[in-house]
């Protein structure tokens, strides 16, 4: 819940928004304060994939933003649009299927039925490159479809310095560009602002 008759010009909204994510007791938070926070407290614990869990859905967060519309149907598109612009630009399709596998199934199995394709994936928290591909095979299903499979090592440690970097550039670009602004704005008091008694 908001607290009643918040009015913040836009630079306090991405201050309040993007606020250093250490325990602070007050009232108003900004969503990715609470997020990155609660982030790093499974990423450094023992809840690596819960951690994860908690960056794809900042992902799909800041893409909603980035984009200026919350459509469920766009989320795809917001999710990817964002990822390209501020993570990297060549795995924005793995990294949306680790969302679908981890955020809709807690597994590590994704199926695209449109591509025709399947992603296994592994998970670690020390390998140097953020995807590494095991191996592409082709599979046929048990209704004789075929679907090409993708094996990849998603390393946890590397997506979350990808998506805290991610951040800093976002932060930076809003800051200096009014179409973005216009859209941020646009979203904040739906998405941006969390109000705790």
């Amino acid at each position: 819940m908001v607290s009643k008759n918040i009015s913040l010009s836009v630079n306090e909204e991405i201050k309040l928004f993007f606020s250093n994510p250490i325990y602070e007791q007050k009232s108003d938070y900004g969503t990715l304060y609470l997020l990155r926070r609660d982030a790093n407290y499974c990423i450094d614990g023992a809840a690596k994939w819960a951690g994860a869990m908690v960056i794809l859905a900042g992902i799909d967060l800041l893409g909603k933003f980035y984009d200026g519309d919350d459509d469920y149907k766009k989320a795809s598109k917001s999710f990817k649009a964002y990822y390209e612009k501020y993570i990297d630009n060549k795995n924005a399709e793995i990294i949306y299927q680790l969302r679908n596998s981890l955020l809709h199934s807690f597994g590590v199995y994704s199926k695209d039925e449109n591509n025709k394709k399947i992603y296994q994936f592994s998970l670690c928290a020390a390998n140097e490159e953020l995807v590494t591909y095991n191996s592409q095979t082709s599979y046929i299903d048990k209704s004789n479809k075929q679907y090409q499979k993708i094996n990849c090592l998603i390393d946890l440690t590397k997506l979350r310095s990808k998506f805290d970097e991610s951040i800093t550039k976002y932060e930076s670009d809003l800051m200096t560009k009014d179409d973005l602004r216009t859209k941020f704005h646009k979203m904040f008091y739906i998405y941006g602002i969390k109000t705790i008694s």
